[in-house]
């Protein structure tokens, strides 16, 4: 998802928003009772906190980025949780962010994506997962995410499980991309 200056974020749990906790790189944020929120100033990175319909589990928001969004990785988690304690769904959205141009295609869960520098792919752990670039690409030496090629134009390989970021550099482009793996067990709750 590309960066702005101000981004609209609307979450639709399948659950009621008794709690809602969001963090990215700078900071984690919780609000208590989400669903009866409304916030009519900005506060911090996020402000106007709206209840667009009555209904207890969808909210809302403007997301205002604080700096370190536009220039390097820094993904954003929610969790909804309810009374009992219990997580009963979450997101989680990586930013397009300036220094991330590489153009790929992903075919993930079976279905096939384009995409401009930041990519995400969800689905069950050991799947097949497919990468293509234009161009030969080396992937970034400290995080691999099982795949074993070290520089190709085409991997293919199985989903790992849990999360997993990896970052590719275009051999003659220099341009960078990243791709979020998300691996789960079993079945997938939202």
């Amino acid at each position: 998802m590309p960066i702005k200056a101000s981004n609209k974020i609307r979450i639709d749990a399948p659950n009621d928003l008794d709690q809602l906790v969001m963090s990215n790189c700078s900071g984690e944020w919780d609000y208590p009772n989400a669903w009866n929120l409304s916030v009519k100033e900005k506060s911090g990175p996020f402000g106007w906190f709206s209840k667009t319909v009555d209904k207890k589990s969808m909210r809302e928001f403007s997301y205002y980025p604080t700096g370190e969004e536009f220039t390097s990785a820094c993904p954003m988690y929610f969790y909804s949780i309810q009374k009992s304690g219990n997580i009963q769904s979450w997101g989680f959205i990586d930013w397009q962010t300036e220094g991330f141009k590489l153009n790929g295609e992903m075919i993930c869960n079976g279905a096939k994506r384009l995409f401009e520098g930041v990519e995400v792919c969800q689905t069950r752990e050991g799947l097949l997962t497919k990468l293509s670039f234009d161009e030969v690409v080396a992937i970034s030496p400290d995080v691999s995410c099982g795949i074993k090629e070290s520089q190709s134009n085409n991997f293919e390989f199985e989903q790992p499980k849990g999360f997993c970021a990896i970052t590719f550099l275009g051999k003659d482009s220099r341009k960078k991309g990243r791709v979020t793996l998300i691996g789960y067990e079993g079945l997938l709750v939202r």
